[in-house]
Formats: C-alpha cells, structure tokens, sequence
C-alpha cells in the first residue's frame, strides 16, 4: 500500500513538472509574436460628387461619382425643384431619395421622380433645380465643399492632389500658419501673395476666390473661382495668380467689384492659428499676437 501511494506521488510531481515546462516554453516560444506598438495604417476617404444630370421630363438620371479610394456608405440625395426656368423664381418642392453606397473610385445612377412629391405632377423640363449628395452631412469626405449641382453650374474640378491622405502631422513637429499678406489686382488678373508665417512646412491646398457682382459684399450675379496653392516652406511666401481670362470668367476685369478670398479653403491643412485664412476688398484678419509661432 505504501509503495502504491509513493508511486502515485511521483506521476502527480512528473506531471506538474512537464505542465509547468509546457508553459514556459508557450511564454518563450519565438513564433509567437506580439509587436508593442501596433502600426495602424490610415484610411482613405470617399468624396462623393454629382457627376452629370439627364432630365427627361418628372425624372432626371443623376450619376453620382466616388471619386476618391475611400468606400462611401449609403447616403440621400436632396432635389430642390423650382417654380420656372431661373433661380430667382424661387424653390417649388423639395424631397429626397435614397443613394445606395458607392466603392471607391466608381459610380452609380439614381433616379429621382417628380411625381413623388406628394402625388402632384410635376416635371423636371424647363424647371431650375439644384441637387445636394449628402445633404445633412453625415459621410465624412477628403473635399466637403463639391456636394452639389444646379441647372447652370456646378463645382470647380477638385485638385489632382486632394484624394491623398492627409496624415496629421506628429505633435512634436512644429505647425505652419497660412495667411495672405497681399493682393495686387490689373485689369482682369488678381496676384495674391500667401505667407507661411510659422515654423512648421505647409503643404499644398487651394485658395478659393469669391468674386461678387458689383462693388458691395453680397452684390448678385458673382462667380467663385479657385486656384492651386504649392507647398510653402516655414517662413516663405508664394504668389498665386487668378486670371480671369484663362478661366473663361464671364467677367472680363476685376474693377471695382468686390471679392473675398480664403486659403486653405476646404480646411485640410493643421495650422496654429485657424482663423486668419481670409481676405476682403475692404478687410483682413487682425494681426495675430506677438510670439504666436512658438506656443505650444
């Protein structure tokens, strides 16, 4: 009986061993891996735009276009109808259908109907419209601004460059600050002078140009324009031009009208000071505090 018992005893302290030398070996095995610092790969965006609009009486084929690599999710598009052929007669009707998701870098037609405003007949022949892809702005997009299309405009071509990821620069790296220092106008070009104030590079974005109709801010029957801004070092400058000529501008001089511009107009460049972008015929931003630059 006694044997028995020491012998059991050896298999319970052989078997404790060889799982503790199992465990041990799992903790130290070099196959399994487990990196400290996870590297995380930025997303690309979609950027959804209406790309064309075919009306054929109550309906109108809109193709909308993903034009950037980032998948788009399911999202609305808003028709606003009018009540004649002009803007100023004023919206009719609004409503909105549904959009399916868009992959990246392709495109899809949707259908809005007419006759789906409350049962009320209605066409899309000789009518103003304007149509807006993700109307409450829920789909988070590389441009933000080119949602939109109307009967007799519609946004500016996006630069070459604004499908790229735009990676937040580290927090230890120094920001750039963007700002227009001046404007020279002759006849029908606009020089503007763009500044990078701080000590941090910047890269390349768009300056955008409202140009209104006549002389006082929010004259009708003006036109925006916008313009590529190259890459600005800290403390250097860059002269973008605006002619109104090579853009086939429906205006032939810039004269007496009154005009604002914005750098970094669609907001994806990370500057120290974000409000100071800006410039009017008639007023600039205040000048920024003394040392700015180097707060942290």
């Amino acid at each position: 009986m006694k044997t028995k018992t020491m012998f059991m005893a050896c298999l319970l302290l052989i078997a404790g061993s060889l799982f503790q030398s199992t465990a041990q070996a799992q903790d130290g095995n070099p196959k399994i891996k487990v990196p400290n610092n996870p590297v995380i790969l930025p997303a690309y965006l979609p950027d959804l735009r209406i790309n064309s609009v075919k009306v054929n009486g109550i309906k109108a084929d809109v193709e909308v276009w993903n034009r950037c690599k980032g998948d788009a999710p399911a999202s609305r598009l808003r028709v606003e109808l009018y009540a004649g052929s002009t803007k100023e007669s004023g919206v009719y009707k609004i409503f909105e259908i549904d959009v399916p998701p868009i992959a990246g870098e392709t495109k899809t037609t949707v259908t809005p109907d007419a006759t789906s405003i409350g049962g009320i007949k209605y066409t899309f022949e000789g009518k103003y419209y304007r149509l807006s892809i993700d109307p409450h702005d829920k789909i988070k997009e590389t441009v933000e601004g080119n949602n939109w299309f109307e009967k007799n405009s519609a946004p500016f071509p996006d630069s070459a460059t604004s499908c790229e990821i735009v990676k937040p620069p580290p927090a230890a790296v120094a920001l750039p600050d963007l700002r227009i220092t001046k404007v020279t106008i002759n006849g029908h070009k606009m020089f503007v002078e763009i500044t990078n104030q701080c000590k941090g590079n910047a890269p390349a974005n768009r300056l955008r140009l409202s140009l209104y109709g006549g002389p006082q801010k929010g004259s009708p029957g003006g036109e925006e324009l916008e313009a590529d801004v190259p890459a600005i070092n800290a403390g250097a400058k860059a002269t973008v031009t605006f002619d109104l000529i090579a853009y086939s501008s429906k205006f032939t001089t810039f004269g007496d009208k009154y005009y604002r511009l914005d750098v970094d107009s669609s907001d994806k460049v990370k500057e120290k000071i974000e409000d100071n972008n800006w410039w009017e015929k008639n007023a600039g931003p205040f000048p920024d505090p003394a040392n700015e630059c180097d707060k942290k």
